[in-house]
């Protein structure tokens, strides 16, 4: 006779083989003995009968934050059966293998798995998702999916406010770019080349003389960023004094006085 896990299967012969038909009532892992009971010294074997979903699919959606900075790609294993799907997804994006672990959801027929990317390169990104399968699930691919990756806006800033003569003068660089080259002008003249710091810097423009002055930053395109530019400008002033003298006499002191803003 046979037994699935408890269950008794009858068998037939040919006097040589033994058969037996056996109907699983689920999805699941089943284990399927042997019993040959006309012998004294029984022998049994075992061996393990897998019944898996047939209908397994993969649906996948790709999101982009922050201009392509990141990017989610969502795998969701859909099954029809009586079994949650287990197991890993693996994604091969222009022909590297990442593997994203099956999330255990309330929902029994919707499973997801999740890659998150980052700081990828501009370009177009082929993906196929591969999901390997468990005991009670095939496996199934998706590649029909696929995602561009532009470059991202660097978006630079110049502030400058006005100074007193005297003083020194600070242009306040900012750009939505974490890094990069920024090339700044004053009146037209080249004057500094940094690079930025976690989006920011903030250049000496030293003591200048009094008057109005423009400056201009420009931002280099780079391999994540497209280049940008602004202006602004500002001016360096001096106080307004007012000087007045007392009347006085020959030989006698006078009084000077200066009446600042």
């Amino acid at each position: 006779k046979f037994l699935a896990n408890t269950t008794v299967i009858d068998s037939t012969n040919d006097n040589k083989n033994h058969y037996g038909t056996y109907a699983s009532p689920a999805q699941g892992v089943y284990i399927i003995s042997a019993d040959n009971l006309g012998l004294n010294a029984n022998t049994i074997e075992t061996g393990v009968l897998k019944v898996k979903e047939p209908n397994t699919s993969l649906e996948v959606n790709i999101t982009q934050e922050k201009q392509g900075e990141i990017v989610v790609i969502k795998a969701t294993v859909k099954v029809n059966g009586q079994a949650k799907a287990t197991g890993n997804v693996t994604f091969t994006i222009n022909g590297h293998q990442y593997h994203a672990t099956i999330i255990n959801t309330t929902d029994l027929n919707n499973q997801i798995a999740v890659l998150r990317l980052s700081n990828l390169t501009p370009d177009t990104y082929f993906v196929t998702a591969t999901y390997n399968g468990d005991d009670t699930h095939f496996g199934c691919v998706n590649d029909t999916e696929l995602f561009i990756v532009n470059k991202r806006d660097s978006n630079v800033t110049v502030v400058v406010d006005n100074v007193v003569y005297g003083n020194n003068a600070t242009a306040v660089i900012s750009s939505t770019a974490s890094n990069g080259t920024v090339t700044i002008y004053v009146n037209g003249k080249k004057e500094a080349v940094v690079e930025l710091v976690n989006g920011k810097y903030n250049y000496d423009l030293g003591k200048l003389d009094s008057g109005n002055y423009t400056v201009t930053v420009l931002y280099a395109d780079n391999t994540y960023y497209t280049a940008s530019d602004n202006t602004t400008t500002f001016e360096v002033y001096k106080y307004d004094m007012d000087v007045s003298v007392s009347e006085t006499q020959f030989n006698q002191s006078a009084t000077i006085t200066v009446t600042l803003p």
